[in-house]
């Protein structure tokens, strides 16, 4: 029985290796294409009185928080006005970090997780709300950043088909011109920096370069704004890494993880320091310009990097613009966390919070209106985690039998040779992710993912793990010597691989428990999943493509050939030792 066995998982693991490798295009086409389900219609709050005539925002794509401590530019700025460490989480990619600046959201809660979505969704912006009430809005840059970003701008100047410094310098001359334009001014702009994230490709060297030219640029926006009557804001999208086949973004790393954010001018208190998450942008930029909050907003208004306390609506009867916008923010925070509820099927919890802090709040406590934002995420995020744990307990019975009857069958298809399968698996598994992590500076990161584009990745994975795996089907054959005949040694080596698959599969159940495999209303921590995948793509190298025009090697049934052959020149090998020991 032993025999057949090896010639059974020949062909079952060979099926395997396909099942994997479809399986794992689906896993990342169900993140990749992710449907949010909070994007409902909300109620948009009334807009308030700006505490800042005018905002100008540079969106420098691809900005390292340590390039930007060397800029001189934004040094000056920092000095007149607030310095801020932009907390990201993953996905980090660009567009899904555009999005989340805007609109308040998290990915999560927008639902665009990659570069190259196949839907936008319709997630709420400070655009779309400064826009519908009156402000004049401006976008400068390429297209896709306003497909992105500008939907429903009263005005978009296009930058592209020039080369990186052309359209940076473009950039500049078309914002220059939006800001002097007597007939249709725009009170909240929007200027894209590509430079940084373009020229970061040619490594360390030639972003330093571009470091350097745009903070000339920038220089000369600060130089033609007034921050008496303008806000000028320069942020970063996310940071990147200097990979050895080119950067890195997308992942939970701090060099791409932690961006800057630097405010000056008018509504912007000097000196301030502050550390906040993405999320916070969009409700402090609609505080700024007095629009209405993103009705989709996660985040709160950063108080501290605004200088409100003297400011106040023209009436003196009217309250004072502080009270406004807290009540603004919390009002929209409840509204959204009330529907967040009905859509996690959790108990209502935002209104009722809401009621314990409302009359302070409209008197303009700082310490009620944090208290309340404090309150409501840490009541979300115990709902999310209490309907994840009850999911779990019910996949947990059959992940538990799903387990038992695995194990069952390894240990009778394996028998009593158990040592040879065992030690190959024991010494294999630690041996290859050493290689992975440590030689190859991979991490559990989607930032393993270029552009968001994880094809790349997949095939230079699937090959060099085909490698090792037929390295691993030598070095057990090579043991097979005092065995009975050449199935047993084919058996012995099938085992073996089947104890590697084993090891994944048990992976596999590990995120099916954590996360599960169809993501309809939340999604999984980044690394768990990149974890899944490489389990997925060490199991798929079982059948390893050689090239695009010939089908994938079968790499079961090559180490059923290779098993024979070695087991020949080992059972040749054992003899003459046993001879000479008998003579």
């Amino acid at each position: 029985m032993r025999r057949i066995i090896g010639l059974i998982l020949v062909v079952a693991l060979t099926i395997a290796a396909s099942l994997a490798s479809s399986f794992r295009d689906t896993l990342w086409a169900g993140y990749r294409d992710y449907i949010s389900p909070w994007l409902a219609e909300l109620p948009a709050g009334p807009p308030r009185p700006a505490l800042s005539p005018r905002i100008v925002v540079a969106l420098a794509r691809g900005l390292r928080m340590d390039a930007s401590r060397q800029m001189e530019t934004l040094n000056d700025l920092r000095r007149r006005g607030a310095d801020v460490t932009l907390m990201l989480d993953a996905p980090t990619y660009r567009l899904p970090r555009w999005l989340t600046l805007i609109s308040g959201a998290s990915a999560q809660a927008h639902g665009v997780t990659n570069n190259y979505p196949a839907r936008l969704g319709s997630v709420d912006t400070l655009i779309r709300q400064a826009q519908a009430n009156g402000r004049n809005t401006a976008f400068i840059g390429s297209q896709q950043f306003d497909e992105v970003l500008g939907a429903g701008a009263g005005r978009f100047e296009l930058t592209e088909g020039l080369d990186m410094n052309e359209r940076d310098d473009l950039a500049i001359t078309a914002t220059l011109a939006v800001l002097s334009d007597p007939v249709s001014p725009a009170s909240l702009v929007f200027t894209e920096l590509a430079l940084l994230e373009e020229s970061a490709r040619f490594g360390p060297r030639g972003y330093d370069i571009a470091v350097n030219a745009t903070d000339r640029r920038l220089r000369a926006l600060l130089d033609a704004i007034d921050l008496n009557t303008t806000t000028l804001i320069v942020v970063s999208d996310r940071g990147v890494i200097f990979g050895p086949a080119g950067t890195l973004d997308g992942g939970d790393e701090t060099e791409v993880a932690r961006a800057p954010m630097v405010l000056a001018g008018a509504g912007i208190e000097p000196g301030a320091q502050a550390l906040i998450n993405a999320t916070d942008v969009a409700p402090t930029l609609a505080a700024l310009a007095g629009a209405p909050m993103p009705v989709h907003a996660q985040g709160q208004i950063a108080l501290s990097v605004l200088n409100i306390g003297s400011a106040t609506a023209a009436d003196a009867d009217a309250p004072p613009i502080l009270n406004e916008s807290m009540w603004a923010s919390a009002a929209q925070l409840t509204a959204f966390y009330e529907r967040w509820s009905e859509v996690a099927n959790t108990p209502r919890f935002a209104a009722e919070t809401l009621r314990l802090h409302e009359s302070r709040i409209r008197n303009g406590e700082v310490a009620a209106y944090q208290s309340f934002v404090m309150s409501v995420t840490a009541q979300a995020q115990a709902a999310r985690d209490g309907r994840l744990a009850t999911e779990r307990a019910r996949r947990l019975p059959a992940l538990m039998g799903a387990g038992l009857l695995a194990l069952a069958v390894v240990l009778v298809a394996i028998g009593g040779r158990m040592w040879q399968p065992l030690a190959g698996a024991a010494l294999y598994l630690p041996a290859w992710y050493a290689f992975v992590f440590f030689v190859q500076g991979n991490r559990l990161s989607l930032s393993m993912f270029p552009d968001s584009d994880p094809a790349t990745f997949f095939a230079a994975f699937e090959r060099d793990a085909a490698l090792s795996l037929g390295l691993l089907c030598l070095l057990v054959a090579a043991t097979t010597g005092e065995q009975e005949d050449g199935l047993e040694a084919i058996s012995t080596v099938m085992n073996a691989l089947a104890l590697v698959v084993c090891a994944h599969l048990a992976a596999m159940m590990w995120f099916y428990w954590q996360w599960s495999f169809d993501f309809t209303w939340n999604l999984p921590a980044s690394s768990a999943l990149v974890m899944a995948l490489m389990a997925l793509s060490h199991i798929g190298a079982l059948s390893a493509p050689v090239s695009p025009a010939l089908p994938n090697l079968p790499v079961p049934l090559m180490a059923a050939i290779i098993a024979l052959m070695v087991y020949g020149v080992a059972r040749q090998r054992a003899e003459r030792n046993r001879r000479r020991w008998w003579r």
